[in-house]
């Protein structure tokens, strides 16, 4: 199973809107295969089986939204892995946050943790999420289109939320209104890729104490 891994987005009909799309996210665990999804008009997240042999989904739990959590309008889903647990997170673009689960070996969530506006931290509709591991530290970074932003969180053993950096858009990067987030490791080092609706890309190095560096911003001059 990999370490870190991003939800893929679909829709619930042939004419693509935000109102339709759908986060689905495949997650391993106790020697399964588990199905995440979320839509975003909707409130909640529901956890199937997945059959490989048969391609078949089988009902498993549905996590409903509560004052404890943000999980309206669920945005976005990441996992990653770390001291052998596996963690599920959901960005909510409406209630401004992120919300951290972990996933058991029998498929079910468990919620270890929040942080969003309510614990101010400065989000304003979470668009996108990516995890990432780095120097033995997993991090989620949260891209936020009201306020332009990336928020560096790094996700404990125990699935605590601890907010290591937040920078804003300026005028040297590209990425106002983020809706597009990618996270990679390569050679011991990670690197977040981040864009938006100013046409271009903004490359980032993540540290082990979870700060991002700016390393080069591309403008799409087409």
């Amino acid at each position: 199973a990999l370490d870190a891994c991003h939800a893929v987005t679909t829709y619930l009909s042939k004419t693509p809107s935000q109102e339709e799309a759908v986060s689905l996210l495949s997650v391993d665990s106790g020697g399964k295969t588990w199905m995440i999804g979320a839509a975003a008009d909707y409130s909640g997240l529901s956890v199937f089986g997945y059959d490989g042999a048969r391609g078949t989904l089988s009902p498993l739990q549905t996590v409903s939204d509560s004052s404890a959590a943000y999980l309206r309008a669920v945005s976005d889903l990441a996992s990653v892995s770390i001291g052998g647990k596996t963690f599920v997170l959901a960005g909510s673009a409406s209630e401004h946050g992120v919300t951290a689960f972990s996933l058991g070996s029998d498929g079910r969530l468990t919620q270890t943790d929040r942080l969003g506006m309510q614990e101010s931290v400065p989000v304003n509709t979470v668009t996108a999420l990516a995890t990432v591991k780095v120097g033995g530290a997993a991090f989620v970074v949260a891209g936020a289109s009201e306020t332009s932003s990336l928020t560096v969180m790094q996700v404990s053993s125990t699935g605590k939320l601890i907010v290591r950096d937040h920078v804003l858009d300026d005028l040297t990067t590209r990425f106002d209104g983020v809706t597009q987030l990618q996270a990679v490791s390569a050679g011991g080092r990670a690197y977040v890729v981040a864009s938006g609706s100013d046409q271009g890309l903004t490359v980032f190095a993540l540290t082990a104490e979870g700060r991002l560096v700016h390393l080069a911003t591309r403008a799409d001059l087409a």
